[in-house]
């Protein structure tokens, strides 16, 4: 498990992962990491609600749960731009805080990288007056899944309070309708239904190679007190997946793989008994490529709490021409949002 620290509340983009254990005291965890700078401690939040300096020496941090601290800013008037790159979305595309999913053996070019619209934690929705050029922040958390190998992006922008009179939608400066790969819309007082707005990540797998007969996890895939009805694991094979014959010309190779979850209570605890799996996947890919694939698996489930593994059923090969490495990159859960009206607030989706 792990603790997100936010040093910058005016960079969401800029956070570090330090580690926790289940069952660990928060206020005796939290005197080791800031005993000798408590003041530098704007505010720590457990589970999206902020925690009470009074409550720390009380409160045991549970597996799956979700621990934020945000420091106060040495210079509030620093904001970080980040530059953005595409390949396939399906959303607005301009793109604020998301994940570096680079891979040091794979090209730049398969990967989403993001700018100039930010997530603003707590911040007020912004009043817009006259004609003015507006890079909107994020009003949920934006993520990406794999389809036939091409990366898709999903985001939804907070225009401003009120209704609007919109005019070009650009990236950068070139208009929109360049882009044959984006799909947007704009709501106002309407729910968003162009895709499920509110799903969370989960930071554990952490790009974790895939052993054999070894589980990889259980990852907890939402928080306490939420539930999901759908999961999605996506995994890498950062060297493609194929086997180089002497000639130089590539077969098809294959890794097989099992994706299993269970449904957990608000302490992680199994619900079923006996406490056993159900599947996601189970099954080979097979492929002849030496391009970095990714496949995004998923499963609609009853509304839940829950927890998910991956483990390999064949060896991962190593010889000087078989490539079958894989890693497990993101965890996602959908939670239940029926369609959110986000009231008196213009979107673009």
């Amino acid at each position: 498990m792990y603790v997100t620290e936010f040093p910058n509340p005016f960079n969401p983009n800029e956070k570090t992962h330090l580690p926790i254990e289940a069952g660990n005291n928060f206020g005796q965890w939290f005197e080791q990491q800031y005993g000798d700078k408590p003041d530098l401690v704007g505010a720590v939040f457990l589970n999206g609600a902020e925690l009470p300096k009074a409550d720390y020496d009380c409160t045991t941090i549970l597996r799956g749960d979700r621990v934020d601290i945000v420091m106060l800013p040495g210079d509030p008037f620093t904001i970080v731009a980040i530059t953005l790159s595409v390949i396939s979305l399906a959303s607005v595309a301009m793109l604020p805080d998301s994940p570096d999913y680079s891979d040091g053996e794979i090209s730049p070019t398969y990967n989403l990288n993001a700018q100039r619209n930010q997530a603003r934690l707590g911040a007020n929705v912004p009043i817009h007056y006259g004609q003015v050029r507006v890079w909107p922040d994020l009003i949920a958390q934006p993520y990406t899944t794999y389809i036939d190998n091409d990366q898709y992006l999903f985001q939804l922008f907070c225009i401003g309070a009120g209704e609007f009179a919109v005019g070009n939608l650009q990236i950068e400066d070139t208009d929109v309708t360049n882009f044959d790969e984006i799909t947007y819309q704009y709501y106002y007082n309407v729910p968003v239904t162009l895709f499920p707005t509110n799903v969370t990540t989960s930071v554990e797998p952490a790009n974790q190679v895939i052993q054999y007969d070894v589980n990889t996890g259980p990852y907890v895939a939402n928080a306490s007190a939420t539930q999901i009805n759908r999961i999605e694991v996506d995994l890498v094979w950062p060297n493609g997946l194929h086997r180089a014959a002497d000639e130089g010309n590539i077969y098809e190779w294959t890794t097989s793989l099992a994706i299993e979850y269970r449904e957990i209570d608000d302490s992680g605890n199994p619900v079923a008994s006996p406490a056993t799996f159900s599947t996601i996947y189970n099954g080979q890919i097979v492929r002849n490529s030496r391009a970095p694939l990714r496949i995004t698996f998923g499963a609609d489930v009853p509304a839940g709490r829950y927890e998910v593994q991956v483990r390999r059923g064949d060896t991962e090969d190593t010889g000087p021409r078989k490539y079958s490495r894989v890693t497990w990159e993101g965890l996602r859960g959908f939670h239940e949002d029926s369609a959110i009206t986000y009231t008196g607030r213009n979107r673009a989706g």
